[in-house]
């Protein structure tokens, strides 16, 4: 195992800057996602460090070794692919043991290596089959087991089960997450899945037109986002971002109002670089936007909302809102909408207000009350 340095990586592809300028530390045995939407510069990055692609600027080190000039067999890494790369003439058995080609270890210990990788994956009955005879899950299991098989450094994945159905989406990433607790291999895996990402990662580097915006642990990038396009880039269903302004501002609070509203946040903090009447951006996540019925329950200074649309999606429902001017969507229990009917107030949890600056877009906010 080893880990992996980024200072100052840059690729130029022509006019385009694929990556721009990212500098990031995945640590010895540390699983690192690489997040964000397509085309943003996230599988470039891995096949830099792979060798597969030579940086324009910048260095990529695997362990405490610079390796920009080593070809990709030197580097002691691993890496599958979206598509199988596999000889379709070849077993199972076969394809497994052709990464060990060129390497200096006899055949009983590639035949060793490859036998224990098919146990820990659950593939020994697969061995002695051809590529065209496996099903999609299975071809996946190979892959893995192909890469591992040969003791790599690092292991790289570019969305790997981007091509597969749900469930076996789910199967494969709780056999990932086993696979990987049992080798204890430094990984690097890239998606755009919200859920795969935060089942899977240590650690999540939100990566955005070749940038480098945030990285921290899952719970980090979604309870605290480090800007307005990692809060609206990161969720599902997405963040509600409302325009709003400071009304007053002193060293540690602020009273914000939001747009064409009634609604009025105050934000505690160190927030002495706040001006009255600065624009700003407020951010409430769904599930923190709270619907009641008006009377019994209701909070005393919840906001009167009118109910657009229910959106089932299984355990949970999204309630589509309005209020005022505003359109807000809510989280509740598929089985608590029924309940939803006639005069409805919103609230909302005062610990998970966010607040960004309009211009930089910059994250601004420590804690907050709704008043």
């Amino acid at each position: 195992m080893a880990s992996v340095q980024l200072n100052g990586l840059t690729k130029h592809y022509g006019e385009i800057k694929a990556v721009d300028d990212l500098t990031l530390t995945v640590h010895d045995g540390e699983f690192v996602v690489l997040a964000g939407p397509s085309g943003c510069g996230k599988t470039t990055i891995l096949r830099m460090i792979a060798g597969l692609e030579k940086p324009s600027q910048g260095q990529v080190a695997i362990g405490e070794q610079v390796v920009n000039d080593l070809a990709p067999q030197q580097r002691q890494v691993g890496m599958v692919f979206q598509g199988h790369a596999f000889y379709p003439h070849l077993t199972v058995q076969a394809n497994m043991e052709f990464g060990f080609a060129g390497r200096k270890v006899s055949r009983a210990e590639v035949h060793a290596k490859v036998l224990e990788m098919a146990r820990l994956l659950q593939i020994e009955g697969l061995l002695e089959r051809f590529p065209q005879e496996l099903s999609g899950g299975e071809r996946q299991r190979v892959a893995l087991g192909k890469t591992l098989a040969a003791d790599p450094q690092v292991w790289l994945l570019d969305e790997p089960f981007s091509h597969l159905d749900t469930n076996l989406r789910y199967t494969l990433r709780n056999e990932l997450t086993r696979l990987r607790q049992q080798v204890g291999i430094t990984t690097i895996l890239v998606t755009h899945d919200l859920s795969e990402a935060m089942s899977l990662a240590d650690r999540i580097a939100i990566v955005h037109h070749g940038q480098l915006l945030q990285c921290g642990t899952p719970a980090e990038i979604y309870d605290r986002p480090g800007s307005r396009l990692v809060a609206e880039s990161w969720g599902l269903p997405p963040i509600n971002l409302l325009n709003a302004h400071l009304t007053q501002a002193a060293s540690n609070s602020v009273d914000v109002a939001v747009d064409n509203s009634p609604l009025r946040v105050t934000v505690h903090g160190n927030l002495e670089a706040l001006t009255e009447g600065q624009s700003v951006t407020l951010g409430i996540r769904p599930e923190d936007v709270y619907v009641t019925k008006a009377g019994g329950n209701s909070p005393q200074n919840g906001l009167p909302v009118t109910l657009v649309r229910v959106e089932r999606t299984g355990a949970d429902a999204l309630l589509h809102l309005q209020c005022g001017s505003l359109d807000l969507i809510a989280r509740a229990a598929s089985r608590s909408v029924a309940e939803l009917s006639g005069d409805l107030r919103i609230d909302f949890d005062p610990q998970s207000i966010h607040l960004f600056d309009q211009d930089t877009g910059l994250r601004i906010t420590q804690t907050a009350t709704s008043t």
